[in-house]
């Protein structure tokens, strides 16, 4: 039995006005309660953050976030856990570019077929340019972020990607998307955002239904969810590129408080997103301009027993007791939870990941390193044996049990 266990994480806004001197207590809080969930859950090996890290998309920002994320980090390590991080960009990490000619097309005439086809299909484009441009040091952060997990592919926007991560021989497929690129000024813009599909078909190597297929999970991280995004969008690329089935959970936030959802016909596979709390949110409600913090996060887990699996999340939110202290406890309004403060497991069938892997030669040690590490050669030849099993293997807990001792033999090889 393989358990996956992860992180999401969202909007922390670094960088806004008036929270530099009420974060710290946030944080050490957010800390407190991640040793609850990891002695619930076990070690994390993922934290999935779907944006908004800072306020304004400034380089200063950007370095502040860094100095944030090495404490976080350092909290993980002490807990035993290194996980890797997946990331997607928000509409506050870009910097808003100056209002001219190609921003008012891109945020007014959107739905013109011919913008839409210049902006997709020309990267010489200047509305692509722009998009480029705002979300520059964005890029050049996240580009050097000591804790991300490398991605196998970028793709046509900033922020879009896809990436392998293997955990005890469970191969989890994560796709990233940059929903939040016609957000380039201040203003509502719920129903007016944009997705395509040609996103998911850059970064999964031009055929997404094969590289989800030679997954066996696989998770969708956008900033903003499907509400946000215009009629055609949401009715069209959306859903060719998350039909239900595909991915097994959409995780966004934006919105600042936990809210799940799942859909799909009857007899038939499902689509469920899960929204995500503001680890960090300070907002202004009513028109008193009363300040509503909000502040949350969550915890997820992925459980294998050969085809089946089951899934479920814990989520947390923030109270501020009377005696002036912050407490991160379980979200009683996001979901029916059980004993342990977790959602209800739901079932999810495990794909069988069964496409061909290459397979190498095997490689021989030298002389020296035969005379200083005599089992070498008798290791390479059994993962080259491994190998060769697995790339024939259909039975899901036969291909575990393959990338298990492959994952061993290697280990041994290199000398960890």
């Amino acid at each position: 039995m393989t358990k996956f266990n992860w992180l999401h994480l969202t909007d922390l806004h670094l960088g806004m006005a008036g929270q530099s001197h009420l974060w710290p207590n946030v944080r050490k809080a957010f800390f407190d309660d991640l040793k609850v969930l990891h002695d619930t859950c076990g070690r994390f090996h993922a934290v999935f953050f779907t944006g908004d890290f800072v306020q304004k998309g400034a380089r200063g920002e950007y370095e502040k976030l860094d100095v944030e994320l090495k404490k976080i980090w350092d909290d993980f390590d002490k807990l035993g856990s290194q996980p890797a991080l997946f990331i997607v960009p928000g509409n506050h990490d870009l910097t808003r570019p100056k209002e001219n000619a190609a921003t008012r097309v891109l945020t007014r005439l959107w739905d013109d077929p011919e913008v839409q086809q210049e902006f997709w299909e020309d990267e010489a484009s200047e509305y692509r340019s722009l998009i480029i441009d705002a979300f520059q040091e964005y890029k050049q952060w996240s580009d050097n972020c000591p804790y991300r997990q490398p991605s196998a592919k970028t793709g046509i926007l900033p922020g879009d990607f896809s990436s392998t991560l293997e955990v005890d021989g469970l191969k989890i497929g994560i796709v990233g998307l940059n929903t939040t690129f016609l957000q380039l000024t201040k203003g509502d813009y719920l129903g007016k955002l944009a997705v395509d599909s040609r996103q998911l078909h850059e970064v999964c190597d031009e055929d997404a239904p094969r590289w989800v297929d030679a997954h066996q999970v696989c998770f969708l991280l956008t900033h903003q969810g499907p509400d946000w995004l215009n009629d055609d969008s949401k009715n069209r690329s959306y859903a060719e590129s998350n039909p239900a089935g595909r991915f097994d959970l959409h995780l966004y936030g934006h919105m600042h408080e936990h809210e799940g959802q799942s859909f799909g016909l009857i007899g038939g596979d499902a689509r469920r997103t899960w929204q995500g709390c503001s680890l960090f949110g300070l907002e202004f409600i009513d028109d008193e301009k009363k300040e509503e913090r909000r502040h949350g996060y969550s915890a997820g887990q992925i459980e294998v027993d050969g085809e089946s699996g089951k899934l479920r999340l814990w989520p947390r939110v923030g109270n501020r007791l009377k005696d002036g202290n912050w407490w991160i406890a379980p979200d009683t309004q996001a979901g029916k939870l059980e004993g342990d403060n977790g959602t209800t497991p739901v079932p999810i069938v495990i794909r069988a990941a069964s496409l061909a892997e290459p397979i190498d030669e095997i490689e021989l040690p030298s002389e020296e390193e035969a005379a200083e590490r005599p089992e070498l050669r008798l290791w390479r030849e059994q993962l080259f044996m491994y190998r060769q099993e697995l790339a024939k293997a259909v039975d899901p807990a036969q291909r575990l049990n393959l990338r298990r001792l492959i994952d061993e033999l290697q280990k041994k090889i290199s000398g960890q």
